[in-house]
């Protein structure tokens, strides 16, 4: 009797590991494909903002072209449906800060120091959104990191047009 109950309880705790394991393992696969999904979604969002951006600074330049607004709205909603609550406010900021440049665009502000002025604050928006990315995404990245390779708006080499050439995408 003893020998048979050693045995059902042997097979039982066998089976409740097993049952345990399975539920551990898709657990740590469900965290991987989502921050696998979160991650894409992301690297989408960036993309699509670059096109954006330079759309928005031609026409900042007074050389208008079409933006493909249906791309930057399908990265922004899988961002919003795939991503922790700080991504999708740091998104929406930039979107909202991308409105802003595009309708001031739109509406009469041209040349480089109106340019100059609306890109500050998408440049900033972008820049938040980076860093809570990282910090969301993979949380030992906390440190706060250069978002953009730029030199700043006051560097010599803006200041005198670079090698005597004016560069209006400053």
């Amino acid at each position: 009797m003893t020998a048979a109950i050693t045995g059902t309880l042997t097979g039982s705790l066998a089976l409740a590991g097993v049952v345990i394991g399975a539920i551990l393992g898709r657990q740590n696969s469900d965290r991987e494909w989502t921050r696998d999904a979160q991650l894409r979604a992301c690297q989408r969002l960036l993309g699509e903002y670059a096109h954006v951006r330079d759309a928005l600074c031609n026409a900042g330049m007074g050389k208008p072209e079409p933006v493909s607004w249906i791309a930057w709205n399908h990265a922004l909603d899988e961002v919003t449906l795939l991503c922790p609550p700080a991504v999708v406010e740091r998104a929406q900021a930039l979107g909202e800060e991308i409105w802003r440049a595009d309708w001031a665009t739109r509406h009469g502000s041209r040349g480089t120091e109106s340019w100059l002025d609306i890109r500050r604050s998408v440049d900033q928006a972008r820049a938040d959104l980076i860093v809570t990315m990282r910090q969301q995404l993979n949380p030992r990245h906390r440190e706060r990191v250069r978002t953009n390779s730029r030199p700043s708006d006051v560097d010599a080499m803006w200041l005198d047009g670079g090698a005597g050439l004016p560069n209006p995408l400053r």
